[in-house]
């Protein structure tokens, strides 16, 4: 009988070498398979414009509504999503407005413990008569010298993001398309309907 040990008065009938063989196989490569797992992914896959740093743009349009009034609602709608509007808005004129807000959702788990980065996301958001365009860009931490792709090593021309920090870009992913969710709302409705 060609069996392997299991427990103590139970052994794990295998029959012939044949099967023998498959079950060492498939013990030996889900034992191996970490070592030849990729551990690093390009960062470049988490940009739509990895060169202008663009993590998602979205254009929203809003018929029959004009360029001054679209102007006004997204700046209303900067006020009320941030705790300090004129201390995020960068610029404005006719044409455009420019927010920098700190984003809290990147995160890097390390031994057993998620650390969160607060960064630096650079909206840009264009009017025209009827719709608006919204960018988002990485800005970097605090003082803008570290992106997310200096934060990362670089391999061979490549900036490679090790795996335990993609739900931390996937996170912060997440938080820009629910802030360009809350923005094409409040534009469409025209603000709060109470």
């Amino acid at each position: 009988m060609v069996g392997v040990f299991v427990s103590n008065k139970r052994v794990l009938n295998l029959g012939n070498s044949y099967k023998m063989r498959l079950f060492l196989i498939i013990v030996f490569s889900l034992l191996l398979s970490p070592l030849f797992a990729q551990d690093h992914i390009n960062i470049d896959s988490f940009f739509i414009d990895a060169s202008k740093e663009m993590i998602y743009s979205s254009v929203v349009e809003v018929p029959g509504v004009s360029k001054a009034e679209l102007l006004k609602r997204t700046k209303n709608w900067g006020g009320k999503t941030f705790v300090s509007a004129k201390n995020v808005v960068v610029s404005e004129s006719e044409d455009q407005i420019v927010f920098r807000y700190i984003d809290n959702s990147f995160f890097v788990k390390s031994l057993g413990m998620s650390v969160s980065y607060p960064w630096y996301i650079r909206l840009i958001v264009e009017v025209k008569e009827g719709k608006l365009r919204a960018q988002y860009f990485d800005d970097g931490v605090s003082n803008g010298q570290i992106h997310f792709k200096s934060y990362f090593k670089e391999d061979d021309g490549k900036i490679l993001a090790k795996k335990v920090c993609v739900p931390g870009l996937t996170a912060v992913k997440n938080s820009i398309s629910s802030t360009q969710l809350s923005l094409s709302e409040f534009v469409k409705k025209g603000g709060d309907q109470w």
